[in-house]
């Protein structure tokens, strides 16, 4: 399929100040657009709109909400990446502690997570497969947790995505079993993960609106209708994943 992928989606009431927190976060510029502000970003551009009111941030128990849930970003050095949070007054979720997912990409993952009050959750890591990570600003991956891991990986897979690695996950400090799998496609990865053996409830109205693609050619139209796509207005079209997320895919592979 003729795809490009745009950016994650933000909608937020006041975009200067989400622009402002992730500029502080990733040091990098945001720039104003009609719609509110765009940071560009290896694997994937953030975009930040506009919206007059959601819904009140949804709680629950890990895992329990499906749907697009958190941007992860590369780290050449977690350490310096704390010292930066702690000089520019962010927070850390568990303190200055570095956390370790020992299977992911085979080698493991370590990460940390900032605080974020805008809605979305936000991750700085570093792979362990690879022998050199960038220094400056890049998207590793989206993280999307969903209702049924095999079901989700087919529906990607559909879209053309593959999968880069996969993993069962049982983690120590509360038995839970995570099913995880990273799949790669269109310049960007997305974390696909699923808590077994609990309830799950897709997001609703939540600031992490959709990811948005570019799409040109009758042939993938007609794709994106077969795999169910609806009409959002001219020129564009909007899939629904199993785990309730987002896909909005907007005609000529041009647009913005």
């Amino acid at each position: 399929m003729e795809i490009q992928l745009l950016g994650a989606v933000l909608k937020v009431p006041r975009p200067d100040l989400a622009a402002r927190y992730l500029e502080t976060c990733l040091s990098v510029q945001a720039f104003p657009t009609a719609a509110g502000f765009t940071l560009p970003c290896p694997g994937c551009n953030v975009i930040l709109e506009s919206v007059k009111a959601h819904a009140p941030f949804q709680t629950g128990p890990e895992g329990y909400y499906t749907g697009l849930c958190h941007l992860a970003f590369r780290s050449a050095d977690l350490q310096k990446t704390i010292w930066h949070c702690e000089a520019a007054g962010i927070p850390l979720v568990g303190g200055s502690r570095i956390s370790y997912n020992p299977l992911v990409w085979g080698t493991g993952m370590t990460y940390i997570n900032p605080e974020c009050d805008f809605g979305f959750g936000m991750e700085f890591c570093t792979r362990l497969d690879l022998s050199d990570t960038p220094s400056e600003c890049a998207m590793e991956h989206i993280g999307i947790p969903t209702p049924k891991l095999p079901e989700s990986i087919a529906w990607y897979q559909s879209l053309g995505f593959s999968i880069g690695t996969s993993s069962t996950i049982h983690r120590e400090s509360d038995g839970a079993v995570i099913l995880n799998a990273m799949m790669e496609g269109y310049g960007t990865i997305l974390e696909l993960y699923e808590f077994a053996g609990i309830d799950h409830e897709p997001f609703v109205d939540q600031p992490f609106a959709c990811l948005r693609f570019a799409f040109s050619g009758e042939e993938t139209e007609k794709a994106l209708m077969g795999l169910g796509a609806e009409a959002a207005g001219s020129g564009t079209l909007v899939l629904t994943a199993p785990g309730g997320e987002k896909l909005e895919f907007v005609k000529g592979m041009n647009a913005s």
